[in-house]
């Protein structure tokens, strides 16, 4: 999602007369496009800031631009603008679209700092032509055949780690109307649907749930379907079968565990137990032998014990996925989880995480020994 939005931003920049440059030593405009999912995130991207900040560029001026989830945290805009008083534009996650403004302000001498708390409402239809008041624009990328389309935006899982629903705001589904226009820019290549949770759209027009769209994009296409991310809480059978029937869908689906122990997984607010989730994966793989199963895992969650974290070992040994994202727990201001007791030592929280990488690294060598 962060790729599609900065693709979608040079875009917006480029239909207003700039030019996109991978050369941030002579770009005139830098932007950046934050995540804070994960405190590393967070600690990076500042000091990615700071750099830009204090260096000297002959007297050239240069604009400034910080936009996305680092943003929209409570508090942070403002603290942002304070420490680096040559910041000129700060964006938040719902308002984009205002970029080619703000840095036209810029030019002219004037600081944007504009966050909002609602998604402004990008309605007007996708066309070859890009158009500058419109989020939900077409971004042709050269020389790949990689698409992306937000199918949702936002979330109300509320999990106990995550701090998206503060940053993204309530979960919207765009109508499935723009979305199948949108798509049909496409003839080629593979186009992943994208949301924080795409199990939960529900077109607004049509009340057409996630396997109904899939349904509807995948005829008479040559456009492979794949979509991130899925929460196994709402992987039903009837996606299960889907995914095992059409042959428009990829094989390759990613299903965030978390945790292998109920407990966790409880506390988590993920709303699935370890048993839950095998049988997901049991009953997909004997519809869809073919299927490639990745996954994300955290280690160290608050009061996680030792038995707990063997529990995660034994299902990534029982279920062999073919890759894994696994990071230790990043406590996050705000989210209920900072304020648990029984915080893990970061330590014990790097010894877990190595150790199940070495294992997941055991298992994916496994798979592709001929």
């Amino acid at each position: 999602m962060n790729v599609h939005e900065s693709d979608k931003i040079a875009a917006l920049l480029t239909s207003h007369g700039l030019t996109r440059t991978d050369d941030h030593e002579t770009a005139d405009i830098l932007i950046f496009n934050t995540c804070t999912v994960r405190n590393t995130a967070e600690e990076k991207i500042i000091s990615h800031i700071g750099l830009a900040h204090s260096q000297k560029r002959g007297g050239r001026r240069v604009t400034i631009a910080v936009v996305g989830c680092l943003s929209q945290r409570e508090g942070v805009a403002t603290s942002l603008m304070k420490k680096f008083p040559r910041l000129d534009i700060i964006l938040g996650t719902h308002n984009i679209g205002r970029i080619a403004t703000a840095v036209d302000n810029a030019t002219a001498g004037k600081k944007t700092l504009d966050i909002i708390t609602e998604r402004e409402d990008f309605t007007v239809p996708v066309t070859d032509t890009v158009r500058t008041d419109n989020t939900d624009l077409v971004t042709h990328k050269p020389g790949t055949d990689t698409h992306f389309i937000n199918i949702t935006y936002g979330c109300e899982n509320y999990c106990t780690y995550c701090i998206v629903p503060y940053v993204r705001g309530k979960l919207i589904s765009r109508p499935m109307s723009e979305i199948e226009s949108e798509f049909a820019e496409y003839k080629t290549g593979t186009v992943y649907l994208l949301g924080q949770n795409v199990n939960s759209y529900k077109c607004p027009e049509t009340n057409t749930d996630f396997v109904g769209l899939l349904r509807h994009l995948s005829r008479d296409t040559n456009v492979m379907l794949n979509f991130l991310s899925s929460h196994p809480r709402d992987f039903t059978n009837e996606l299960a079968a889907e995914i095992a029937s059409n042959p428009r869908i990829d094989k390759n689906i990613h299903l965030p565990i978390q945790s292998g122990s109920t407990r966790i997984l409880k506390l988590m607010n993920r709303g699935y137990t370890a048993d839950d989730f095998r049988a997901k994966i049991a009953n997909l793989r004997a519809l869809c032998v073919d299927v490639k199963l990745t996954t994300d895992i955290i280690c160290g969650f608050p009061s996680e014990t030792d038995d707990d974290f063997a529990e995660t070992m034994q299902l990534v040994r029982d279920i062999k996925f073919n890759a894994a994202f696994i990071f230790p727990y990043s406590r996050r201001s705000g989210t209920p989880a900072d304020k648990m007791p029984d915080q893990i030592p970061q330590k014990i929280k790097k010894e877990r995480t190595t150790k199940l990488i070495e294992l997941q690294r055991q298992i994916a060598n496994a798979k592709i020994q001929p």
